[in-house]
């Protein structure tokens, strides 16, 4: 995997939220079919074969990473080699909308094969125009990935060796969402639901004993619905509501807990133009979680999220996201761990070929029921170059630390760490 920090939005999570953002991408205006994707660009049209648009593209990426296991001393470093091929497709028909996508990202180690992984995935979404005001959506998806070495269920590094993993752990996911848009006057009413199944593969342990891992698979179901109104041209006001339903196939887990639970998400917010150039979104409410398990205390939080876009001239352009999830948590004791990260971007457009890119983030990863903090720090640079119209070279830096108050160990920070990488990709598109 290319990022250095850990996997913090666990896919399950990561669908549950997103429903809400497919609702969105739904279109708010009288036509539902609204503007084609934004990645296609005016060559796509030359590629249009029987009303589709294929874009295959593929990648290299040599990677030198100072810390692969993401260790609080005495770090290993290795070279990694990435190749990813992929082929997206997206129909170009006067209504409604399909679009395909496909990929892999395989990645080497010079010295610790151990850490090899083949993640892949197969996707595709779509939009069924029922009226000039209504529309269906759905999508289906399949991927197989692997979890980062600096994800918050990494085990300490001292901790017994039969219970560290050998070798990465590697899980599939299958997804599923689907709903339906509606305008009305200057109302727009988005309802839908996702569905994630997620299975986890054993994995040998440094002891060369077996981590069982069938207590963390599950399904999670979710039920979302956002009330938007128009107060003007440049402003919408809306209220949404999420449910999920969290079961795992294994109950109790490994430690003895009971895990399955049920939440919800209540919020209000905005969308809009403030400004010339800068576009906002955002809400504030309130999230809850309750488990099976009494010994699981529930969850009850605030919850909020924003994002400001900001134009600051013609070829450069900043970002400012905050965000707060609740995922779940292998670690014993815990229910889950509430995530709050604020990031930020910065894009600049030097000239027709070359871009370069910033990014510096923060995250608190704060595990419920235990009393475990986590800061996790993020920063990052790229430059970007295009040597021809369909070869784009890009090379960049990434950093990564995470403090803990959790030391496990007196006077030991074990679940501490800092994590470099510097990356060259070369990427190359089939010509349209």
């Amino acid at each position: 995997m290319l990022s250095p920090h850990p996997r913090l939005l666990h896919p399950a999570v990561a669908l549950l939220v997103s429903v809400l953002a497919a609702l969105s991408v739904a279109p708010a205006g009288a036509e539902p079919a609204g503007p084609a994707d934004e990645r296609a660009d005016a060559a796509d049209a030359r590629a249009d074969a029987g009303g589709f648009v294929w874009r295959p593209s593929i990648s290299l990426t040599p990677m030198y990473d100072d810390n692969i296991y993401a260790l609080p001393a005495q770090e290993i470093a290795d070279w990694i080699w990435v190749v990813s091929p992929a082929l997206s497709g997206e129909s170009r028909w006067d209504s409604h909308r399909l679009s395909i996508d496909a990929g892999a990202e395989l990645g080497r180690y010079d010295e610790y094969g151990t850490e090899d992984y083949d993640d892949w995935w197969v996707n595709a979404d779509g939009r069924y125009d029922l009226g000039p005001r209504s529309n269906l959506f759905g999508g289906l998806g399949y991927s197989q990935e692997h979890e980062d070495r600096g994800s918050p269920d990494a085990v300490a590094p001292t901790v017994s060796l039969a219970a560290i993993d050998a070798e990465p752990t590697v899980y599939r996911a299958l997804t599923a969402q689907g709903g339906i848009v509606h305008r009305f006057g200057d109302n727009l009413l988005r309802a839908g639901a996702t569905f994630e199944r997620l299975d986890y593969d054993d994995v040998p342990s440094l002891a060369e004993t077996p981590i069982d891992n069938d207590d963390r698979d599950r399904q999670v179901l979710g039920l979302a619905l956002r009330l938007s109104h128009r107060v003007d041209e440049r402003l919408d006001l809306f209220t949404q509501a999420l449910w999920n339903g969290r079961r795992y196939r294994q109950t109790p887990d490994d430690y003895g807990y009971y895990r399955d639970s049920d939440g919800y998400r209540l919020a209000v917010g905005l969308k809009g133009r403030i400004a010339r150039g800068l576009d906002a979104e955002g809400y504030v409410g309130f999230l809850s979680q309750d488990y099976d398990d009494p010994r699981f205390d529930r969850v009850s939080a605030p919850d909020f999220a924003g994002k400001l876009d900001w134009r600051v001239e013609p070829r450069t352009r900043a970002r400012l996201t905050l965000e707060r999830t609740l995922n779940e948590t292998t670690l014993e004791g815990s229910s889950s761990y509430l995530y709050t990260s604020l990031t930020g971007s910065l894009n600049h457009q030097i000239d027709d070929r070359t871009t370069l890119a910033a990014s510096l983030g923060a995250g608190l990863v704060g595990y419920q029921d235990v009393g475990r903090d986590d800061w996790i720090y993020t920063a990052g640079l790229t430059a970007g170059y295009r040597l021809a119209d369909q070869l784009y070279v890009t090379a960049g830096y990434r950093f990564a630390r995470r403090d803990s108050n959790d030391s496990g160990v007196p006077g030991e920070g074990l679940y501490d760490y800092e994590r470099q990488q510097i990356f060259l990709t070369i990427r190359a598109f089939a010509s349209p």
